[in-house]
């Protein structure tokens, strides 16, 4: 169909995809924690080549550097749904410090920062929670509940819904930092914690846990950063300013 209309110049791809530009990695999908690797092992492409040659604009949902700069890529990460914020639950308060809650814990630093949340038990006590298997209106619960809830790499590369849910609801989030570009990007200490390391991540629950004032600062902060720049809505708009030539990405 699009050999056939022939207008690249009025083409536009917006790759969702993850793992391989077709969606289907072929096999497990698990990566190695600290090495997660576009496209390893699948046989497919990252960049969807026949596509990216037939259109004038290709969006695509998890983005690196170097796709920007060999493919001409469009960051277009998961905008956040204002559907997700429970307006019962904000305003809760906030009996737990921290919350960490993962499906499955073979991606990114989700093994290792989940041993260390249990490991920080013994320091904090029960004001860490740290579990699995919840069903999501119970998680969303817990997130209304808890100062700052934690997050890493998910299956497809860096992003994951949990930091759309969470920031959705005025809850801090401590998250390992995207690799992935995001336009109007959020900003660590502002409006989201981010961490790199294990120790990274130790020393900013230890400093947080001192100064949880902040987290409602920054839970806030998330909120209002999201409603400004990365709702379906605003979404829709950076892509159609692009299209439209009022608007160039910029990190």
């Amino acid at each position: 169909l699009v050999d056939m209309i022939n207008q690249p110049d009025k083409t536009v791809v917006i790759d969702g995809s993850e793992c391989s530009y077709t969606g289907n990695n072929h096999g497990s999908i698990w990566k190695d924690s600290k090495n997660y690797q576009k496209g390893s092992t699948l046989g497919h492409s990252w960049i969807w080549e026949y596509m990216r040659e037939r259109a004038k604009w290709y969006f695509k949902r998890e983005t690196f550097p170097e796709d920007v700069q060999e493919h001409n890529i469009i960051p277009c990460p998961y905008s956040t749904r204002i559907e997700d914020r429970r307006e019962s639950l904000i305003g809760l308060d906030k009996d737990m410090f921290m919350a960490c809650v993962f499906g499955h814990v073979k991606t990114g630093l989700r093994a290792e920062v989940k041993d260390s949340c249990n490991n920080l038990k013994s320091k904090f006590g029960n004001s860490i929670f740290v579990g699995g298997g919840i069903n999501r209106e119970e998680y969303l619960k817990l997130v209304g509940r808890s100062g700052m809830i934690v997050d890493a790499w998910g299956a497809g590369s860096n992003c994951t819904v949990r930091r759309n849910e969470v920031v959705m609801n005025s809850t801090a989030i401590i998250g390992q930092k995207w690799e992935i570009l995001v336009p109007n990007d959020y900003t660590d200490g502002v409006n989201i914690i981010n961490y790199e390391t294990i120790k990274e991540f130790e020393e900013k629950v230890d400093y947080y846990f001192k100064n949880q004032d902040k987290l409602i600062e920054i839970g806030e902060n998330g909120y209002q950063h999201a409603l400004k720049y990365h709702t379906t809505e605003k979404r829709m708009k950076y892509i159609f300013d692009i299209l439209e030539g009022k608007l160039e990405w910029k990190s």
